[in-house]
């Protein structure tokens, strides 16, 4: 690809959550370019992440994560069907093994009905079983959110860069962003006056009126540049059990 050196918007970070801003961004009449430090999209953690659509009961109440996970829960089905991406709601249980573990779901039932999450609810161990019958033999109760549900993080996010690509987006892969540099724009004759940001890649410098930091794991690096320093990304890795096809009920 050329290089691009201006544009209304920047979004930093080709993962899902880059792509999707992206792919929001051109429903309007706006340059935007997506620009991505590695060889394709979906490379960061978009690419190894367990693809729950989680409900929204265990977000904190009253942030901006709990909002929008309710919000993005009910809107998912929408968009896999206009980006022919997999999609199930399977629902999901938390199971709870004794008295002490069943308080602390009914604290997260209380969350999650504060957030708002649709049909969520304890259930017995007799329904828990219906549900799944494989279940510990020890587990009294559940937490059920059957709002919750699966998808394949990479294929979404792939689908959410094509679509953004197809409706204009520029995509800039192996294009790291080293720099960002405030810039007071007076000339008369400049496309854009006042101030505006260069953003410096290794493929070039892209000058736009307005960034997107959606950089991930490197989000407080990239703010940094432009001296925000308030916050630190501090990753966490989970571990999952892969059960073999055979052993699933659907």
């Amino acid at each position: 690809m050329s290089q691009v050196s201006e544009t209304e918007v920047v979004v930093i970070g080709a993962g899902v959550v880059g792509s999707g801003i992206a792919r929001e961004i051109s429903r309007w009449d706006l340059g935007c370019v997506l620009v991505e430090k590695q060889s394709d999209v979906a490379e960061g953690t978009s690419k190894a992440n367990n693809g729950i659509v989680h409900a929204g009961y265990a977000a904190a109440h009253g942030t901006v994560k709990a909002r929008l996970n309710v919000k993005g829960s009910m809107m998912f089905e929408t968009w896999a069907a206009e980006l022919d991406v997999p999609y199930k709601r399977i629902g999901s249980i938390v199971v709870a093994l004794n008295d002490e573990e069943l308080a602390a779901l009914r604290e997260e039932l209380d969350n999650g009905r504060r957030n708002g999450v649709p049909g969520l609810e304890i259930i017995g161990a007799g329904r828990l079983r219906e549900i799944e019958p494989n279940i510990n033999p020890e587990a009294v109760a559940g937490l059920y959110a059957p709002t919750a549900a699966i998808t394949c993080p990479y294929e979404f996010t792939i689908a959410l860069a094509e679509n953004a690509a197809a409706n204009g987006v520029k995509v800039m892969l192996e294009a790291e962003v080293t720099g960002i540099n405030r810039v007071d724009v007076t000339d008369n004759d400049a496309r854009w006056k006042g101030p505006v940001w260069d953003v410096v890649t290794t493929r070039g410098t892209i000058r736009a009126k307005i960034v997107v930091n959606a950089a991930g794991l490197y989000t407080d690096r990239v703010a940094a540049m432009i001296g925000d320093t308030s916050f630190t990304i501090r990753p966490r890795k989970g571990e999952y059990y892969l059960l073999d096809k055979s052993v699933g009920g659907w």
